[in-house]
């Protein structure tokens, strides 16, 4: 028979074990996978509500610090014939209450070198 004093800990390893293999996929899912998926969607998101050609050079999210960085957000005019508006880096810092109340509570927000 096992004694409880092991079987407590055997419970607490494997909860501490799930815990960070949580913490991990949360890590490689938002730093790694969903900005290499989200960057093109992003892109045709912008296009379609300004109804101009957008491109953006990279997508950065920091899931722990619920945080997104857009860097070399370029839309040009409609047919593409110039440059309308540009970005060199957009920063978003999202509060936690953000996921509770069903919208964005914006905690900062940085613009780098904006162009019209």
């Amino acid at each position: 028979m096992i004694p409880r004093q092991m079987i407590g800990r055997l419970r607490s390893r494997r909860a501490l074990l799930v815990v960070a293999a949580v913490l991990a996929a949360w890590a490689v899912a938002g730093f790694l996978v969903l900005p290499y998926f989200l960057r093109p969607v992003v892109e045709r998101k912008i296009a379609e509500r300004l109804h101009r050609p957008a491109t953006l050079r990279r997508l950065s999210l920091n899931p722990f610090a619920l945080s997104v960085t857009m860097e070399g957000l370029d839309v040009k005019n409609r047919g593409g014939a110039g440059p309308f508006f540009s970005v060199e880096r957009l920063y978003v810092n999202l509060e936690a209450v953000s996921i509770f109340r069903g919208g964005p509570v914006i905690r900062a927000l940085t613009l780098t070198k904006p162009s019209l």
